[in-house]
């Protein structure tokens, strides 16, 4: 069964293939082509429910590198099987419970992308510990777990010098050289956006709020320049610590 999935995959990968090169030669437009690689991963998809229908396969687990995009990139999981198309590791351990700001990826593996397969219901803890295991023996990585401390910064507005906003539209633009973020729009917002650059590290106080619109003009390039331009701005911060367990998972 194994060897017919891998067969069958494959077919799939050549004839996308093909299916491209043919593109290119008749100058088919971007439409075509997308319809074509979707209806690709329609097969795929029909093949796969066939699999977790049929009875006589008790277990199937497969996973390997993608080199094509055959339909979108997705990770799919139902009550009988998870099937993961063209997607980062990342994305994979999400859905089963792993949170990424306490959680580590090997450099090396970090940017690869797979195809995975997996007969079984995720939803269930000893199936979703099987699935885990063989995804790491598979990959040849190990499972790190270490007790770290993890600071997170609490801010307010007391004695703000923040300019109010003539702009009645919000703004978010990130200016890639100077690594400075131009914001326009509440305190909220700014906040929620700051997280866009430092997951998870900074929070706004409850009922410390403003429903004001402001203009900010603020260093993004490191959490630490950015927190010493948000006390210039008038913001007081409060440093949090506590000890969490962080997660590594690195190649053999």
């Amino acid at each position: 069964m194994r060897l017919l999935v891998l067969l069958f995959v494959f077919s799939l990968q050549v004839a996308f293939s093909q299916e491209s090169k043919n593109t290119t030669g008749n100058k088919l437009k971007g439409k075509e082509l997308a319809k074509r690689r979707n209806q690709l991963f329609d097969s795929i998809t029909k093949h796969f429910d066939s699999i977790a229908n049929d009875s006589s396969v008790k277990e199937l687990f497969k996973v390997e590198k993608s080199n094509e995009a055959i339909g979108p990139i997705s990770f799919r999981i139902n009550k009988k099987y998870a099937f993961g198309n063209y997607i980062d590791l990342k994305h994979v351990l999400e859905p089963i419970g792993y949170d990424f700001l306490h959680t580590t990826l090997d450099e090396k593996i970090k940017g690869e992308l797979f195809y995975v397969f997996y007969k079984g219901n995720l939803a269930d803890t000893q199936v979703k510990s099987d699935f885990e295991k063989k995804l790491l023996n598979q990959l040849k990585l190990i499972k790190k777990v270490q007790l770290e401390n993890y600071t997170t910064y609490k801010v307010s507005i007391i004695n703000s010098l923040l300019i109010k906003s003539f702009e009645r539209d919000y703004k978010n633009v990130f200016d890639f050289q100077e690594k400075r973020l131009y914001f326009s729009g509440k305190i909220q917002q700014f906040i929620n956006a700051l997280n866009g650059f430092f997951p998870g590290k900074i929070h706004l106080i409850e009922n410390s709020g403003d429903e004001n619109l402001y203009d900010i003009n603020i260093d993004v390039s490191s959490l630490e320049k950015c927190l010493e331009e948000l006390k210039f701005l008038g913001f007081v911060i409060e440093e949090n610590n506590e000890m969490v367990n962080h997660t590594y998972f690195k190649l053999k």
